[in-house]
């Protein structure tokens, strides 16, 4: 299985800071407005079909669609769960209905793979 390279490089911008915020949830200070703006600029520059899709999808969730973009920068369940403020359960059930929007598969399991295939990548 391949690993993205944008999951294995060093980022000290908006994704290392939401890792750090998703480290501890009693400690944790959640993301702010900023901060999500910043994530989603550079998921737009980083994956253009990504972003037009989830823009595209009019029935998506606000939580479906952050959930896909962390998803999509190798954040696990536990730290979506994290900076969502919602439980891993939650999480599970927005990539199932995000999958089933988006590629009519109602199961949580395959929405990474086939998020990184809208870019014309493979995990």
């Amino acid at each position: 299985m391949k690993i993205d390279n944008e999951n294995k490089r060093h980022d000290d911008g908006i994704v290392a800071l939401l890792h750090a915020k998703a480290q501890f949830r009693r400690h944790s200070i959640p993301p702010i407005n900023i901060d999500w703006e910043q994530l989603d600029t550079l998921a737009c520059e980083r994956f253009p079909l990504l972003t037009t899709a989830l823009q595209k999808c009019e029935t998506l969730s606000r939580q479906e669609q952050r959930t896909c973009i962390l998803l999509r920068f190798g954040f696990k369940n536990k730290e979506i769960a994290i900076l969502l403020n919602t439980s891993i359960q939650r999480v599970a059930n927005a990539k199932a209905s995000a999958n089933q929007k988006l590629f009519g598969k109602r199961s949580a399991l395959p929405l990474a793979k086939n998020l990184y295939t809208l870019d014309g990548q493979t995990q």
